[in-house]
């Protein structure tokens, strides 16, 4: 049995080889736990003094360190602002509410970042926080944004966040939030006329384009939801989104595009155009169809208005209703080409019939048959015609 003596020397020993392989920041009453944990089997009275005579004879561990300045920001402002600090397709907006949203638990941040005067006084706190807030902002920058952000970013490393967020400020609101505010508005402006939803889908890729040559691309599950938005309520259309829903890939902007052109195709193919073309120009298409089918020449279009309504019927000059009792009338000039009147009773030119001197209906008739001889006859049978005429009647 080791007396008390040994057994504090071993004690010493034991605690001496522990210090050399621990680190050297260990302390020793941690020293000392593992050295009672090694003699925890040893029940004896003596060793436990002897533990006990170690354990107060080892000086007391140092008082903890103070706080860093780092640590002056709370831990949940600064988990807030690694959260909101970030450009969002460049979305500079919403990013700045969020962050004068999080400095309301700090307004010095609110100060240091928006404020247009400089603080009077920058205490170590401020200059701390002006490096963190510089620091998050430069670790956010994600691969969505554009090579001019990060150009901007990278140009004002080290220079505090309150330089960094007047300049982004200045270039992304004042010129790429007003051309994206254009490109939305052309999107509105989409729209599907007489199921024909072609010109549609290639105006929601030249936008689709515009947005990217900006930098913020737009998403393929916009572009489908407008689509969706312009055709949903055509009972046509509708049954295509109703395939793709079946078939699983309305949610691809690529399959979506390709079934619309696929219907678009076989909608031509059917013989279905669209507008219909008017029923004049369908009969103008049959007769020079058949034309051609039987022979015969092409019939001349005109667009000039035409008086003649048939081959038999020719246009007539309009007739004037003349008074009989004029002066041009009775002597014989009614007619409105200037043309002298003829009787029809005597059958002479410069008088009509109400007019006529002849009265006498047999020598009217006698010297209408005289008219109608011909010169190879005799005068004797005219003669012999003429005396038979004037002749008085036998009773």
């Amino acid at each position: 049995m080791a007396t008390p003596i040994e057994e504090i020397f071993h004690i010493h020993e034991l605690f001496t080889l522990l210090k050399a392989k621990l680190p050297e920041d260990t302390t020793d009453a941690i020293v000392m736990e593992l050295a009672k944990q090694q003699l925890s089997d040893n029940k004896d009275a003596r060793t436990a003094a002897a533990i006990a005579a170690v354990a107060a004879a080892t000086p007391p561990p140092p008082p903890p360190s103070p706080p860093k300045e780092d640590c002056l920001i709370p831990p949940t402002v600064r988990d807030g602002f690694k959260e909101v600090a970030k450009l969002h397709r460049e979305n500079w907006h919403s990013w700045k509410s969020d962050i004068i949203s999080q400095c309301d638990a700090l307004p010095e941040a609110q100060t240091l970042l928006f404020d247009e005067e400089e603080p009077s006084e920058w205490t170590p706190h401020l200059e701390k926080l002006n490096l963190l807030l510089s620091g998050m902002i430069q670790r956010t920058i994600d691969k969505e944004t554009t090579k001019s952000i990060r150009s901007i970013v990278a140009s004002h490393k080290g220079k505090g966040a309150r330089s960094l967020v007047k300049h982004l400020e200045k270039e992304i609101c004042t010129a790429d939030n007003l051309r994206r505010g254009l490109v939305r508005q052309k999107l509105m402006g989409v729209r599907v006329y007489d199921n024909n939803v072609g010109p549609a889908i290639t105006k929601l890729e030249e936008i689709q384009q515009e947005s990217e040559d900006y930098g913020s691309r737009m998403a393929d599950g916009e572009m489908i939801n407008k689509l969706q938005q312009i055709t949903y309520y055509n009972a046509e259309l509708k049954s295509v989104w109703h395939q793709l829903s079946m078939m699983g890939l309305d949610s691809n902007w690529e399959d979506v595009k390709i079934q619309f052109r696929k219907k678009e195709a076989l909608d031509k193919a059917h013989n279905k155009p669209n507008p219909q073309p008017r029923p004049a120009a369908l009969t103008a298409a049959t007769l020079a169809a058949n034309n051609a089918a039987n022979g015969r020449p092409p019939v001349p279009q005109s667009t000039a208005p035409s008086t003649i309504t048939s081959a038999t019927t020719r246009a007539r000059p309009p007739t004037t209703i003349l008074n009989p009792n004029s002066p041009s009338y009775l002597a014989g000039r009614p007619g409105a080409d200037g043309s002298p009147a003829r009787c029809y009773g005597c059958n002479d030119i410069g008088h009509i019939k109400i007019n006529c001197p002849n009265r006498n209906p047999t020598a009217m008739a006698a010297q209408s048959e005289a008219a109608s001889i011909s010169p190879s006859q005799s005068a004797s049978q005219v003669i012999e015609r003429t005396s038979l005429a004037t002749a008085p009647a036998i009773e």
